[in-house]
């Protein structure tokens, strides 16, 4: 009963590595009804058998030592005399040392000896030094195990070099004592090879990239750690902030004493200034720049919508927007985002304070010598006693309880005015506009 490859490929098709381990099986007489030559004979045919080589290779969703396992036992069903026995070696990365990564039928003492070899040494070790391929009796090849330790063998041996030829490992074939060479069968054997070099070092890329992957992982985590932690010391200054300026706001109308309220005036301003220095901190590790470039506005305008969106959904407000597309500005995005935010907090605390009335919202953003942003609410107004004071440090409308996070409407107007640019708050029938003034260039 003669068995050909091309029999067992088309009897087990969905599944080459059980057609690859019955060949095996067969190859090595352990189906005694079965002779072996038909079959080992047709892997020669060489443009027949690639293509299942690349199909193992590719479909099969073992581990990478298991695979190579599976690759090693086709592999050593082509020599005619392949005794079943064999080793794949790779080169450590690190140490310059070939280590077994897969082995079929491998006895001792060589299974314990050639565990791992030295570049150079023994049959193997020589291969890798030389990158040469060697076939012919095992102690006329300068094997380190001694003749009287080990049966009587030959062996075909090859370097595994990747395409720019560089050493990935060796593959060692133990055969028949009386084994002939094949030039076609070294040929054949060669191009396998070249493939699983091919196999190995798509596999080392793979790993090398997941490497790669994995400290830029651990690097974004860390820089996610610390912009958490940044943006909470940043949020918990605003608020300490805004508290003391409140305070010493307060303190500056209460006192008669000019010397001490020029000195309250000197705090607030420094205050002001280390709110500007926080806040371009929370810049920075948002955006990892605190240069003024150029941005688009609309998209800041949005953002800072959103981050509102929570508050004023539960409020019954329409938003009304009209965006002229492709403003463009020279600005922070995250400081503007804050000065947008600060204008709209405003109008939402006002909002909360009449929750069974209807709220509008309209923001528009325009170009003409400036981009414009024009923010306005139907909150109530600000009365016109108190209008002209909203941007001076020490006003406030809200009490110490009230004390909320993000920016007064003083800090927003340093913020603007550090861009060039001009903020403005009007009120007329129980509606107030901001505008925003930025520079184009």
């Amino acid at each position: 009963m003669n068995i050909s490859f091309d029999d067992i490929c088309n009897i087990i098709k969905p599944c080459p590595w059980k057609a690859v381990e019955y060949l095996f099986s067969v190859s090595k007489g352990e189906h005694p009804g079965c002779d072996p030559k038909p079959a080992i004979q047709s892997m020669l045919d060489f443009d027949s058998k690639v293509s299942l080589m690349v199909q193992m290779l590719m479909e099969s969703k073992d581990f990478f030592p298991e695979k190579m396992e599976k690759i090693l036992k086709f592999i050593l069903t082509i020599p005619k005399n392949s005794l079943g026995k064999g080793a794949i070696y790779l080169i450590h990365d690190e140490t310059d040392v070939l280590q077994r990564i897969a082995e079929c039928d491998i006895e001792e003492p060589a299974f314990t000896k050639c565990r791992e070899i030295e570049i150079g040494e023994c049959l193997c070790g020589h291969i890798a030094k030389t990158k040469k391929i060697l076939t012919g009796k095992c102690h006329d090849m300068n094997c380190m195990i001694e003749r009287e330790e080990i049966f009587p063998h030959a062996h075909y041996c090859s370097p595994i070099v990747n395409s720019e030829n560089e050493l990935l490992g060796v593959l060692n074939i133990y055969l028949d004592q009386e084994h002939e060479r094949d030039e076609k069968e070294e040929e054949y054997l060669s191009k396998i090879v070249h493939i699983v070099g091919w196999f190995i070092e798509d596999k080392r890329q793979e790993r090398e990239a997941n490497k790669i992957r994995h400290r830029m992982f651990s690097a974004l985590s860390k820089m996610t750690l610390r912009r958490e932690v940044t943006t909470q010391i940043v949020e918990d200054n605003n608020r300490l902030l805004e508290k003391v300026n409140s305070a010493i706001g307060r303190a500056v109308q209460s006192v008669d004493d000019k010397e001490l309220k020029k000195e309250l005036l000197s705090s607030m301003k420094d205050l002001t200034h280390v709110g500007v220095s926080n806040n371009n901190l929370a810049c920075f590790m948002e955006e990892g720049d605190i240069t003024i470039r150029e941005n688009e506005v609309v998209p800041v305008v949005e953002s800072a919508l959103h981050i509102l969106s929570d508050q004023i959904d539960g409020l019954n407000v329409n938003i009304v927007k009209r965006f002229e597309p492709e403003t463009i500005a020279f600005f922070r995005a995250t400081m503007i985002e804050q000065v947008i935010d600060a204008i709209l907090q405003n109008a939402i605390d006002q909002f909360k304070k009449q929750p069974d009335l209807d709220h509008n919202i309209d923001i528009e953003v325009t170009t003409e010598d400036y981009a414009i942003i024009g923010i306005t609410d139907n909150g109530g107004g600000i009365d016109s006693d108190i209008i002209g004071r909203i941007f001076d440090p020490t006003f406030t409308t809200k009490t110490v309880e009230e004390g909320k996070l993000g920016l007064s409407l003083y800090m927003a107007k340093q913020v603007v005015e550090e861009h060039r640019g001009l903020i403005i708050c009007k009120s007329k029938n129980r509606k107030t506009t901001f505008i925003i003034k930025l520079p184009l260039k």
